[in-house]
């Protein structure tokens, strides 16, 4: 045999020699502890870009709200009804001893914002003269409340994404698009404050009730004006989700004041604290699916990420315009 055809034996004879069953297990190990590590660092980054997405689009609201403020010499009211075409002057009517039970809805500050976050044409689909939750209503507007608008929605919040509660059985009156950014009406607000008593010391106060810049006299660096609330279902009797809270255009809410509470406005009275999407009692505070708090947009223009560790008094501080409390840590 010649030197060239015992190389080439030699050769075939290694080529065909393969991994031992102990390298492949190293090659596994190895590969494995590269995952492991690699893994927290994708999801790390994956929340980061999240959270930007999050800050990002209370940014853009902060644009809008002040363009509209200088296009109107004020900010948009909570919700917003023309008063000659409902009664009782567009305030919300009455049943029984529960303010606001009969279904009625006002449009909220959101719509009237379309047009200040590149919305218009949105904003030119909707019949505001008629209220929302009436028949007319609902024919004439579903097209457009039931549109997703991107930035109200924080993709840390997947079922926000949705149209409308599945278990709604395809009724029209439910088939809506949700926010997940409330306006901050003040530091009170539900049953536990009577109609002459409250303070409507909030950005959004009330129904066909504006705030005017001049006004946030505890500074606009230290007043809330938007906060995040995830989409937040509710149950009958038996347990059974039949719908959600957090309607960007328009919704009944839970209760007095203002209308649409726990849809696109809310209060700071329950405070800032972890919840849990399928807890009814967890629409009336602030939270979000961030890690340990949540982002808050001040009327300045600047986001800022509070955690849930924070002092309650210092969250009714900043939830008030002009309560003229001093904040000495939040």
């Amino acid at each position: 045999m010649s030197i060239d055809e015992l190389f080439t034996v030699k050769w075939r004879q290694r080529r065909q020699r393969g991994f031992t069953l102990v390298e492949l297990l190293v090659v596994i190990a190895i590969i494995g502890i590269l995952v492991a590590l690699l893994l927290p660092a994708v999801q790390s980054a994956r929340a980061a870009a999240r959270r930007t997405q999050c800050l990002n689009n209370l940014h853009q609201l902060s644009v809008g709200l002040h363009n509209y403020e200088q296009s109107n010499t004020q900010f948009p009211p909570a919700h917003f009804i023309d008063a000659a075409a409902l009664p009782n002057d567009g305030k919300c009517r009455t049943y029984g001893d529960v303010v606001g039970s009969d279904g009625t809805a006002w449009w909220s500050w959101i719509v009237h914002l379309l047009p200040h976050i590149e919305e218009s044409g949105l904003y030119s689909r909707f019949s505001l003269n008629i209220d929302a939750m009436s028949d007319a209503g609902t024919s004439a507007n579903h097209a457009a409340y039931s549109q997703k608008v991107p930035i109200l929605l924080c993709p840390d919040d997947g079922e926000s994404t949705r149209v409308g509660h599945p278990d709604c059985d395809g009724q029209q009156w439910c088939d809506r698009a949700y926010t997940n950014y409330l306006g901050v009406t003040g530091t009170q607000g539900g049953e536990r404050a009577l109609e002459e008593g409250y303070r409507s010391d909030g950005m959004f106060p009330d129904t066909n009730v504006c705030v005017q810049l001049k006004s946030v006299t505890d500074g606009t660096s230290q007043t809330l004006f938007v906060g995040e609330r995830p989409v937040v279902s509710f149950f009958n009797d038996d347990n059974h989700a039949f719908g959600d809270s957090g309607w960007w255009a328009a919704g009944t809410g839970l209760d007095w004041p203002p209308c649409g509470r726990a849809d696109n406005v809310l209060d700071s009275s329950e405070g800032l604290r972890a919840g849990d999407p399928n807890q009814e009692s967890d629409v009336l505070h602030w939270w979000s699916y961030h890690t340990g708090g949540a982002y808050f947009l001040m009327v300045d223009g600047s986001a800022r990420f509070f955690s849930y560790a924070i002092d309650h008094r210092a969250l009714l501080a900043m939830s008030s315009r002009n309560g003229g409390e001093v904040i000495e840590e939040h």
